[in-house]
Formats: structure tokens, sequence, C-alpha cells
């Protein structure tokens, strides 16, 4: 689960497959980042997140009903490390 950030002159051009850019991908820890330029108040951005918070909940569910089990809290504390410390050493190139 995660987005794509993309620029482009208009919605007919993105349809169309022309004039536009990737600008970043995103995935599942990232919040929605409209919630930042649309002028939303305070509360409209909370519920953006919390519906955001309720897809991720609603597919870790389906997964799990599928053959996809739900990490230990061992395994989520093991890849929170990994990430951070990989992002640490992505900081130095930056």
């Amino acid at each position: 689960y995660g987005r794509y950030d993309i620029k482009t002159n208009s919605i007919e051009d993105l349809k169309r497959g022309k004039n536009f850019a990737i600008l970043e991908y995103n995935g599942a820890g990232a919040e929605p980042n409209h919630i930042y330029d649309c002028g939303m108040s305070l509360l409209q951005a909370y519920k953006t997140i919390l519906h955001h918070w309720k897809v991720l909940f609603e597919i870790s569910r389906y997964n799990a009903q599928h053959a996809h089990p739900y990490w230990t809290y061992r395994r989520g504390r093991k890849y929170l490390r990994a990430a951070r410390l990989h992002f640490k050493k992505l900081e130095r190139f930056d």
C-alpha cells in the first residue's frame, strides 16, 4: 500500500500518459501529503489520516485472513530498527 506523488499539467494528460513526472513513491508509513496543500482544517486533516490508517488496518486484516500472518512484535521492532539505521546512512549522502 502506498502512493505516487505525480506532477502533471492536467488530468487529461495523465490519463493519456503524457506530460507527467513521478516525484516520489511513498509507502504505507507516509501520511497523505495532500493534507498540507489544499487548505484543509486540522479536523479534516485528522479525518484523512484516520481514514488512511483504517485502510491500512483493513489491508492487514485481509492479508492475515489469506495466509499472510501479522508480524510479531519482535519482527516489527527489528524492522523499525533496521529502517532507522538505513535512513541514518542515507542522510550522510544527502
